[in-house]
């Protein structure tokens, strides 16, 4: 390794913003000490697997999508998620860049992670009974009615029951206007 890129990496190392670098088959390559924090695993466990094996489900189809883009495109992508992070369900902006070598060759991407706020803000939360977060949260990581009643032990006309209490509570009626509503306006992200 030459001496700069040591420097650099202890650089990335001591951000406090996660950092992670994959290679084109969409495989981190490297990840900082807060990339590591920010996923609850260890770089032994991150490196040399895909966001499939490394983060969880309601990371990864939207990451992998993402990672397409910035190969087809070879430019900057970004997109914000919901993403469980210490028990709870926060917001994230990802950024990804083309990584290139001295040739200008894409030899992958280097993306950071910026957590943007919680989901659940504390004016809907009140509203909303144990249950029905629960049901929420499991909701807002992508899982379909049959999946969130297996995970909570309820039937699929119960999970329906709380989704409809749910709707009533913030105001809508749709799922996908209870999952904006609970993300928060994206266009002040923008």
């Amino acid at each position: 390794m030459t001496p700069y890129i040591s420097v650099e990496l202890d650089f990335l190392n001591a951000l406090r913003s996660p950092v992670f670098i994959k290679n084109m088959a969409s495989v981190y390559v490297y990840c900082n000490r807060s990339f590591e924090t920010f996923l609850g695993l260890s770089s032994e466990q991150i490196l040399n697997q895909t966001s499939f094996k490394a983060a969880s489900s309601s990371f990864t189809e939207i990451d992998i999508a993402s990672d397409h883009d910035v190969w087809q495109t070879r430019a900057c992508h970004r997109y914000v998620s919901t993403v469980e992070y210490s028990d709870r369900l926060i917001n994230v902006e990802v950024i990804k860049v083309p990584w290139l070598d001295d040739s200008k060759q894409m030899i992958g991407l280097i993306g950071t992670v910026t957590i943007l706020s919680e989901t659940i803000q504390s004016e809907w939360s009140n509203k909303l009974t144990q249950r029905e977060k629960d049901v929420l949260k499991l909701l807002m990581t992508g899982s379909p009615v049959k999946k969130i009643a297996d995970i909570l032990g309820i039937s699929s006309y119960t999970v329906n029951d709380h989704l409809k209490s749910i709707y009533r509570k913030l105001g809508v009626h749709s799922k996908g206007a209870a999952l904006y509503k609970m993300a928060g306006d994206k266009e002040a992200l923008s």
